[in-house]
């Protein structure tokens, strides 16, 4: 198309419309050039005296770097409200603004963050829980491996026998029995409908009889268990293969026997108790007789003493589990999760000594050769020299997560079966020196060294850092096979193994050691209240809190969806009948707990309580002796559950005494100490989240007023609870919360919840930073999550799924331009 030529534009004027227009496109960025360099200059005149020149700190005035996760607009009330300390209000409007966007982009948001210090993938070594599970998975190897699947029963396999005549003819039935807590009198035992039964169902009563039970014991936590075994009669106690009750002949009036043992949580150990009661003319009937009873029961660490639970028992088959008992020094937890970091003289001699304990398990009695060596006395010795000689190349290739090198094998097994040394004494030379090996203790040793010549990991690689972020183990058989057979090449075939892997009971175990990381606030087990104020508060009931809370846990995690959402929408609590009584107002019909001790499902108050966030566990830890915390509560979700950033309080302070003013509750008391303009920067989050939960006393029973210390009161004063605030996101958008269940509901509901989750949850499996494996690689997750509605157990392979393929290669050179989108949204 042409244009007539009296309206057609000259080339001089198409040149200077052309210059106007570039001119106009390129304002914004002038401008916005111009006000960035104010706000330098700004920031570096007015802030950078206290603050450092690049938001680093200072020593001695504000040590903390200026990291945060304010929105521009909320970090410029901030600084309008608050900067500089000794002039605060002189830097406002746009001025403040100027300095925000500066100090935002320029090293306070967390893409300027990892854009200044991009993280990197650490070596690392394993952690104490991560060895224990290792080694027990090491010996698994050769002793053999468990499943237990979701469905499997519980309870152990009982038998009961005539003590006379043939074996095979003694039995008189069979059935399996949730716990062992038999109080028969002096009677004898008969069988049920449906039980099996067998040639001597009959004479129990003429003979006598014997009661055998066998199983395995499965341990909810890691730590020392005490055991309490009772018979009126014979008792044996075994465990692990080890007997450690014995008693062939009854001492005086002794029933009760205890012993005790070190047990690795969620790993099944062989359980074996066998008692008998003697019948008949030669056992002096003139003696007294004596009723029969059986009894076993434990005391879990941090708990009191109860029968052990038919949760805690499974019938079946189960091999000896290879445990370390040898204590490790504390993994560092500086970086809000636990990692192998630090080596230290402490860490190097646990592993010596741990090595030393384990050689000694495996070849210091004949039970322990013959489990793993496989190795009998009546072996020919060439025969017994060839099968240690295996046992230890496989042991070193197992315990390295990949082939021995030639090079290896020479060194970690040929070497020690030189000369005339015994098959025991190089068998132990093997076992001490490859469990002090590099290629042991640092389990991404091999990848790390590849990564540094610029080589992806291989099959070998990605096999052990999904069994090492799933399980906090060693590849199983069938990963070993895989990583073998070069099935783990392809991401997808990664993230299929990791999702197999999900769903393993071995993963369970370590998501249920997240939560109680997550959640459960530390040294909760001491717990203490004031006991007139809270009787029946004592440490038995914080041990069954403990324990409702991990069933509500296990509940979460059963099935195939183990939804996020369930865990802050439930209506329910697990009681038993202490629990129900101490908490009877909360439940629909706290009648229906039983009276043996086991725990039930019941149904809470709906308007009162929702989910985890509720449990009485979580609300009397995050509360002082007698009174509530605001704060404490506050800084959990806020912290923990929405995974905001709080600066430490520059200078420590106790709360408000309960006699400040004159009938203040705890809320106004909060609200008075924290009204200090340094303080709103992080309280203004603190405080509105912490008051939702106000409604739960000291130990977390529903309430809806306070008794206060009113002045020159003769009788007791109560004041309503308030329970309302505004929680305002990093984005600026204000949340009304008016209780506990909105609460839930929302932190239900948020991404910003939710991206928090997938984040711990990434550092809980990989021990490493999300964005060393891509600066994308938290939203990613996120994004992830909210496609899988929210199932936790494919967030957990999905996290590790990206962690073992790798970081990219370019990752350290990566900067965060391709997330400026997020920062902008975050500006308006």
């Amino acid at each position: 198309m042409h244009l007539p030529v009296s309206i057609r534009p000259s080339r001089t004027a198409v040149a200077l419309a052309c210059a106007f227009a570039a001119l106009l496109a390129a304002g914004p960025s002038v401008a916005a050039e111009a006000e960035a360099e104010r706000g330098a200059e700004l920031f570096a005149r007015v802030c950078a005296e206290c603050h450092g020149a690049k938001g680093e700190g200072v020593e001695f005035l504000y040590e903390s770097p200026l990291h945060g996760d304010l929105s521009v607009d909320q970090l410029a009330d901030l600084i309008a409200r608050t900067m500089p300390e000794e002039d605060p209000g002189s830097v406002v409007g746009e001025d403040a603004a100027a300095v925000a966007a500066f100090a935002y982009d320029a090293f306070y948001s967390r893409n300027a963050q990892l854009r200044n210090a991009p993280p990197r993938v650490e070596l690392s070594r394993l952690t104490g829980s991560q060895y224990r599970r290792s080694i027990a998975a090491l010996g698994a190897t050769f002793a053999g491996h468990r499943d237990l699947p979701a469905d499997a029963p519980h309870g152990l396999a009982a038998q009961y026998r005539a003590r006379t005549g043939p074996w095979d003819k003694r039995l008189a039935f069979k059935r399996t029995e949730p716990v062992i807590d038999v109080d028969l009198g002096d009677g004898v035992p008969k069988p049920n409908e449906g039980d099996e039964t067998g040639p001597s169902k009959d004479k129990l009563q003429d003979e006598g009889f014997e009661i055998s039970w066998e199983g395995a014991l499965l341990p909810p936590v890691t730590g020392v268990y005490k055991f309490a075994v009772e018979s009126s009669h014979q008792v044996e106690f075994d465990l692990n293969g080890t007997r450690l009750v014995n008693v062939r002949v009854r001492s005086g009036d002794q029933t009760r026997y205890e012993c005790e043992a070190f047990l690795l949580g969620g790993q099944p150990v062989p359980l074996r108790m066998r008692t008998e009661k003697r019948l008949g003319k030669e056992f002096n009937t003139d003696a007294p007789k004596i009723d029969f009873a059986a009894r076993l029961s434990w005391t879990p660490p941090h708990r009191t003493e109860a029968v052990v639970p038919a949760r805690n028992l499974l019938p079946g088959w189960t091999p000896p589990a290879l445990l370390v008992s040898t204590p490790f020094p504390p993994d560092d937890r500086s970086v809000g999760y636990e990692r192998g970091s630090a080596v230290s003289a402490a860490w190097d001699e646990a592993t010596s000594e741990a090595a030393f304990e384990i050689a000694d398990l495996l070849l210091e009695s004949d039970d322990g050769i013959r489990t793993y060596l496989k190795i009998n006395d009546k072996d020919p010795a060439d025969k017994q020299v060839q099968k240690a000689k295996e046992f230890c190349a496989k042991w070193a290739e197992r315990a390295f997560r990949r082939p021995l090198t030639d090079e290896q094998r020479a060194l970690y097994v040929d070497a020690h079966f030189d000369g005339d040394r015994h098959w025991k004494e190089a068998t132990k030379r093997c076992v001490l020196m490859t469990l002090k090996s590099p290629h042991f203790l640092y389990p991404n040793l091999h990848a790390a060294i590849a990564a540094a010549s610029g080589e992806a990991p291989d099959g070998y690689d990605r096999a052990a850092a999904l069994a090492l972020f799933l399980w906090d183990s060693l590849p199983d058989d069938h990963l070993h096979q895989a990583a073998q057979k070069g099935w783990l090449n392809k991401p997808e075939d990664v993230a299929k193994e990791a999702n197999r892997m999900s769903k393993d009971y071995r993963a369970t175990v370590k998501l249920t050691e997240f939560f109680a990381e997550w959640l459960i606030p530390e040294g909760a087990h001491e717990m203490a209240k004031d006991e007139t104020m809270y009787p029946g508060f004592d440490h038995a009931a914080v041990g069954d809190l403990r324990t409702s809370l991990e069933l509500t846990i296990a509940d979460a995690l059963a099935g195939e969806n183990a939804d996020f959402r369930s865990l802050w929408n439930a209506e329910d609590l697990y009681v038993n009948a202490r629990l129900a009584e101490l908490y009877k107002d909360d439940l629909v019909d706290p009648g229906k707990a039983p009276q043996d001790g086991t725990f039930v499902k019941l149904a809470v108050k709906p308007e009162r309580r929702a989910g985890l966030l509720t449990h009485p566990l979580l609300m009397a830890g995050y509360a002082h002796h007698r009174v509530t915390s605001p704060i404490h509560r506050g800084v959990f979700v806020a912290r923990k559950l929405l995974g905001r950033n709080l600066k430490p309080p520059k200078e420590a302070f106790s709360p408000l005494p309960e006699d400040f003013g004159d009938g203040l509750t705890t809320r106004e008391r909060v609200a008075h100490q924290t009204s200090d303009v340094a303080c709103s920067a992080c309280h203004n989050t603190i405080n509105p989240l912490g008051f939702s939960l106000e409604r739960f006393d000291a130990i977390g029973r529903y309430r809806t007023e306070e008794q206060v210390v009113k002045k020159d009161a003769k009788e007791p004063v109560t004041k309503p609870v308030d329970p309302s605030g505004v929680y305002v996101s990093p984005e600026g958008a204000e949340v009304p919360l008016d209780g506990a269940v909105a609460l839930s509901r929302f932190i239900a509901d948020s991404p910003e919840a939710r991206t928090a989750f997938v984040e711990r949850l990434f550092h809980h499996a990989v021990k490493q930073p999300t964005a060393a494996y891509g600066l994308e690689t938290r939203e990613t997750l996120a994004a992830q999550f909210e496609e899988q509605e929210t199932n936790m157990k494919a967030a957990f392979a999905a996290a590790a799924t990206v962690a073992a393929i790798g970081p990219p290669q370019d990752a350290s050179a990566r900067t965060a331009a391709a997330h400026d989108a997020a920062d902008d949204s975050a500006k308006n």
